[in-house]
């Protein structure tokens, strides 16, 4: 018996909120988030010091205009020490001091030209412990200055200068910079807590837009009847459970993470949305909903709203069937369960020149076969000079699998596929499946149609590997190369090279 039936898609089942370990990897982490990372260069106050540290005039917090860094007047000393240094040496003396950009470095730099020697002790009064020998670089070269000469030629103050001999003379060689690091922050969210909010988040059931993963590379969506306050209150469900009592009660929480952090680590390291992306709604869902809104009658507002209840439910039939059919197919070794879709087509050669946009491109197709029982995916790859995307090539790729791949001891087979009447919807696809059965290979086929709009099968996820694969090779330039990008996806894919030999001898007529 060859059956047909014209039934529909959504989703399989409603969402439950429960976090799930089908989550998102750590290795997904690196993606674009919703909100706009930070960046703590651009602020203000690292902007202001930055450009002190690279000898950059700026403008203080209060308004005071500084000058740029540059050499200080001249020694008085007996040795005339600032005149031992020609002009070209003063200004690279202060460049790469400049360039340096750093006050840690430079602190270190100077440390480097300092030289602490402990005083001996002699005659009386209070004796000097230390004194310090202070000289600046000329290539290889190293010549002694006074320290009046030391802080003009780079520019610097003396009691920075006093500082780092006080380090130097106790064996600190760079004294790090501490400004703004102390550990007195009572409030801090400790790293543990952090860490379980990061896991609770990546432990809800995710998906990836099907229509628009090529503009939503690294997009997820969750449940639509889910939003962050819901999820919030299932953190502190699961790590909290006392506080959510409390929540529940309407009294006032204490919890370590509140639900403003939540929200900002939500926003700030994901990129998720919830529902469904608009390139994936169905059309005649959009029309019905437009509809309604400008109905002015609430009779005829319910019509429509019975209208999409209809729709729906004949969409929610078709994937209840496949999850069905794919369990029965698991379990009884007499019934098999598969889908076939084609895969969007492929333009040979995938170069980045702009020069291709403007010739005839060679298309690459692939079609697929999905097998629930197993779970493998046989894609059938060939170019438009050896065949169409006809129904004969459809039947001869499905022929060819219930020839050489199909178990002997299968009888029933389920089919699902989407309504294209080209490819899976006509009387060359009822003809081959009622010539199975009368010949005696199958005694049962049965194909399935979706609800227009709802189309969405588990070949599509296969296609989504593939295409992941596609967007790291920069170049693709031949048929061969296009196979290869199934190779390293996942273990079960297994490819078909496709001739005119193959279709001809499929072909069903």
């Amino acid at each position: 018996m060859a059956s047909v039936s014209d039934v529909s898609d959504f989703c399989a089942s409603k969402s439950e909120f429960v976090p799930s370990d089908d989550s998102l990897s750590n290795s997904d982490n690196e993606v674009q988030t919703k909100k706009r990372k930070y960046n703590p260069m651009k602020w203000a106050s690292n902007a202001r010091k930055a450009k002190r540290n690279k000898g950059m005039a700026y403008i203080t917090k209060t308004g005071k205009s500084v000058p740029a860094r540059s050499t200080g007047p001249p020694c008085k000393c007996s040795k005339q020490c600032f005149n031992k240094v020609h002009a070209d040496m003063k200004m690279e003396l202060l460049v790469s001091f400049n360039k340096l950009g750093d006050k840690e470095k430079q602190d270190a730099y100077l440390c480097g030209l300092l030289t602490a020697r402990r005083c001996p002790k002699s005659g009386t009064g209070v004796p000097r412990e230390h004194t310090y020998l202070y000289k600046v670089r000329d290539g290889t070269t190293e010549l002694l200055v006074c320290k009046t000469a030391f802080c003009s030629l780079h520019g610097i103050d003396k009691n920075r200068v006093e500082r780092l001999a006080k380090h130097l003379a106790q064996n600190v060689t760079s004294p790090p910079d501490l400004r703004g690091k102390h550990g007195n922050r009572p409030h801090a969210v400790s790293e543990n807590c952090i860490a379980q909010v990061d896991q609770h988040i990546r432990n809800f059931p995710l998906r990836k837009s099907h229509y628009s993963r090529t503009d939503n590379v690294k997009k997820y969506y969750l449940a639509a009847d889910l939003n962050v306050k819901k999820m919030y209150h299932l953190y502190l469900q699961k790590h909290e459970p006392q506080e959510y009592l409390k929540l529940q009660s309407g009294l006032a929480i204490k919890s370590n993470i509140s639900y403003d952090f939540y929200y900002r680590y939500f926003v700030s390291n994901f990129n998720m949305s919830f529902g469904k992306p608009r390139t994936d709604t169905c059309q005649t869902c959009d029309e019905v909903d437009k509809n309604i809104m400008s109905a002015e009658s609430e009779e005829e507002k319910g019509k429509l709203r019975t209208e999409k209840e209809l729709h729906l439910w004949k969409a929610q039939v078709f994937y209840t069937l496949l999850k069905e059919k794919s369990k029965l197919a698991k379990e009884n070794v007499y019934t098999e369960t598969i889908c076939i879709d084609y895969q969007q087509n492929l333009e040979l050669p995938k170069v980045p020149s702009s020069d291709v946009f403007y010739n005839r491109q060679l298309w690459e197709y692939s079609f697929c076969i999905h097998v629930a029982s197993t779970q493998k995916s046989y894609f059938y790859m060939y170019d438009e000079s050896i065949g169409r995307k006809g129904q004969n090539e459809v039947v001869s790729f499905i022929h060819h699998f219930v020839s050489s791949t199909l178990d002997n001891n299968v009888t029933d087979l389920h089919v699902f596929s989407d309504n294209c009447t080209a490819q899976n919807k006509n009387h060359t696809i009822m003809q081959y499946c009622f010539t199975q059965v009368q010949q005696g290979k199958l005694k049962n086929i049965y194909h399935y149609y979706p609800e227009p709009g709802h189309s969405f099968l588990p070949c599509d996820r296969s296609f989504g590997l593939v295409e992941i694969q596609k967007r790291k090779r920069e170049r693709v330039y031949v048929h061969l190369a296009a196979k290869r990008m199934g190779r390293p996806t996942i273990f079960k894919f297994q490819r078909h090279n496709i001739a005119h030999a193959h279709l001809v001898k499929a072909i069903v007529h």
